[in-house]
C-alpha cells in the first residue's frame, strides 16, 4: 500500500468516526483575512467547509496541518469575484487534507494556490478559472480539471492514485508533468497531449492515450509487474529520453503510434504490439521479448535504428511490408522469422533453432552472426537492394537464392551454400553479383545468370 493510500484511508477512517459518533460540529471555516498556520500545527475543519473569502479575499499560509474532513465538504478559494490565495508554503511538513473538493476560481476570475506541500484531494481538483502553481505533490481520487485557468507542474507531481473498484480517471491534458503517478487500479483516459519527465504506471493501471499525444522524456518507472498503455487512432506515445529508457510492454499493452528517439537502449518491460506508425531513431535500440506489428504495408518504414526481439515476430502483411533499419532476432531458445522486407536482416541470438518463412526479402545487409541453428527449410531469400549488400556466409546452407535490383550484392569472405537454386536476375547490373577474392559460392542445383557476376573468388555448382 502506497503512502497516499494510507494517508486516504487514515482521512475516511476519521470521516467514519465523527459520522457513527454521531458528533456534528456546525459552521464553515471562513477566511477573509491572513491564516498562519505553522509548522506542525493543525487546522481541523471537522464538519464544514473552508471558504477562503468573505468580505474580502482570504490568505492561507499552510506550514502545518490543514484538515476538512467533512464527508462532502471542500475548499473554496474563489466565488468568481473574491479571489483567495493558498500558499501551501512547507515544502516538508505543509499537509492538506480536503474530503471532497479543492474548487480554485469559479465565475469570472479565479483564486491562486501554490504548493510545494502536499495535498490530497479525495474528489476533483477544480482549476475553474484560478492560477496552480505546483511543485510539490497533489493526490487526487477522482479528476483534475482546468477549464480556464493556468495550471503548472513542470517541476511538481501529481499523482492519480483512485484505488476504488474500478479506479477510472480523467488526467488532464495540455499539460508538462514534472512527475505523473498512474496508481490505484483502473483506466487512467488521457484528456489531452501530455508530457512527462518522469512517469510512474502502477501494477493493474491501464493509461489510455486515446487519440491524443503522451511524450515521456524522463524516467519511466513501472513496477516489477507494470499496468499497461493503449492508444488508438492517432493516439502517439513518445519516448525521448536522450538514453537508456525503460518502454512500457505487456500482454495487454497496444500502441497505435510509438516513436523512439533520443539515442540509447530502449528496453521494454514486456510484449510491444503496435497497430500504427513505427518511428525508431537511427541511434535508438529497442529491447523486447514479442514483437508484434498489425498494420502492414509501411508502417515499420520509419524505423531507422534497430529492433532486437528475443520473443515471437508476428508482422502482419508479410513481403509486402517494408520494415526499416536493422531487425535482430536474439532469441536463445529458438524463433521464428516472420515474413517481410527487411532492410538490414540480423540473426544474433546463441541457442536454439531459427526457421525461415517460405519467403522474405532483404533490401540491405543479412549477418546470421549468431551460432544458433539456422533452419532455412522450404525457404527462398531474396536480395533486392540498390545500395551495396553484404551477404555473410552461415554455417547452415541456405535453400534458395535469388538477387535483383542494381545495388552489388556481395559475397565477401566465407561460403555462402545452398542446397537449392541461385537466381540473378536481367536487373541485376554492374558488378553484379560479386564473389570477392575471399568468398567462395556453392549452388546445390541451378545457377541462373540474366544478369551480371563478377567472380574474384570460386564458384561451385554441384
Amino acid at each position: 500500500m502506497n503512502a497516499s493510500t494510507i494517508i486516504r484511508t487514515g482521512l475516511l477512517a476519521l470521516v467514519s468516526l465523527f459520522l457513527l459518533a454521531s458528533v456534528v460540529f456546525a459552521g464553515e471555516f471562513k477566511n477573509g483575512g491572513v491564516i498562519n498556520n505553522a509548522t506542525g500545527k493543525m487546522i481541523n475543519v471537522k464538519s464544514g467547509n473552508f471558504v477562503n473569502y468573505t468580505t474580502s479575499f482570504g490568505t492561507l499560509n499552510n506550514g502545518g496541518t490543514l484538515q476538512i474532513i467533512g464527508a462532502s465538504k471542500d475548499f473554496l478559494n474563489s466565488d468568481g469575484t473574491l479571489n483567495g490565495v493558498l500558499s501551501n508554503s512547507n515544502t516538508t511538513n505543509g499537509l492538506i487534507l480536503i474530503s471532497r473538493n479543492l474548487v480554485n476560481g469559479t465565475g469570472a476570475a479565479g483564486g491562486t494556490v501554490t504548493n510545494p506541500g502536499n495535498i490530497y484531494v479525495y474528489f476533483d481538483y477544480q482549476n475553474q478559472k484560478g492560477i496552480t502553481t505546483n511543485t510539490g505533490t497533489i493526490h487526487v481520487s477522482h479528476d483534475v480539471t482546468n477549464a480556464a485557468g493556468t495550471f503548472t507542474t513542470g517541476g511538481g507531481t501529481v499523482s492519480y492514485d483512485s484505488s476504488t473498484a474500478t479506479g477510472a480517471q480523467s488526467v488532464l491534458g495540455a499539460v508538462t508533468y514534472g512527475t505523473l503517478n498512474l496508481h490505484g487500479g483502473g483506466t487512467k483516459t488521457l484528456a489531452g497531449d501530455i508530457t512527462a519527465h518522469t512517469f510512474d504506471l502502477a501494477s493493474g493501471v491501464v493509461a489510455a492515450a486515446g487519440t491524443t499525444q503522451l511524450v515521456l522524456d524522463g524516467t519511466v518507472t513501472p513496477s516489477s509487474s507494470s499496468g499497461d498503455i493503449t492508444s488508438s487512432g492517432a493516439g502517439l506515445v513518445s519516448y525521448t529520453f536522450v538514453g537508456s529508457q525503460t518502454v512500457i510492454g505487456g500482454a495487454s499493452t497496444s500502441y497505435s503510434n510509438l516513436t523512439l528517439s533520443g539515442a540509447g537502449d530502449k528496453t521494454a518491460t514486456g510484449a510491444i504490439s503496435l497497430s500504427g506508425n513505427f518511428t525508431n531513431g537511427g541511434s535508438t535500440n529497442l529491447i523486447t521479448t514479442n514483437f508484434t506489428a498489425t498494420g502492414g504495408g509501411s508502417t515499420l518504414t520509419t524505423n531507422s535504428g534497430a529492433v532486437k526481439a528475443s520473443g515471437t515476430v508476428s508482422i502482419t502483411g508479410g513481403t509486402a511490408t517494408t520494415v526499416g533499419g536493422t531487425f535482430n532476432y536474439t532469441g536463445t531458445a529458438g524463433q521464428a522469422v516472420a515474413a517481410a522486407q527487411y532492410t538490414n536482416l540480423t540473426l544474433s541470438g546463441a541457442t536454439g533453432t531459427v526457421t525461415f518463412p517460405a519467403s522474405l526479402y532483404v533490401f540491405g545487409n543479412y549477418d546470421p552472426s549468431g551460432v544458433a541453428t539456422h533452419n532455412y527449410a522450404g525457404s527462398t531469400i531474396r536480395f533486392n537492394g540498390t545500395g551495396t549488400q553484404a551477404i555473410t556466409a552461415d554455417a547452415s546452407a541456405f535453400v534458395n537464392l535469388e538477387f535483383y535490383n542494381t545495388g552489388e550484392k556481395q559475397v565477401s569472405g566465407g561460403t555462402v551454400t545452398t542446397t537449392g537454386t541461385v537466381l540473378v536476375n536481367s536487373d541485376v547490373t554492374g558488378t553484379g553479383l560479386h564473389i570477392m577474392a575471399t568468398g567462395l559460392l556453392v549452388v546445390g542445383s541451378d545457377l541462373t545468370n540474366n544478369g551480371n557476376i563478377t567472380n574474384d573468388g570460386t564458384i561451385t555448382v554441384n
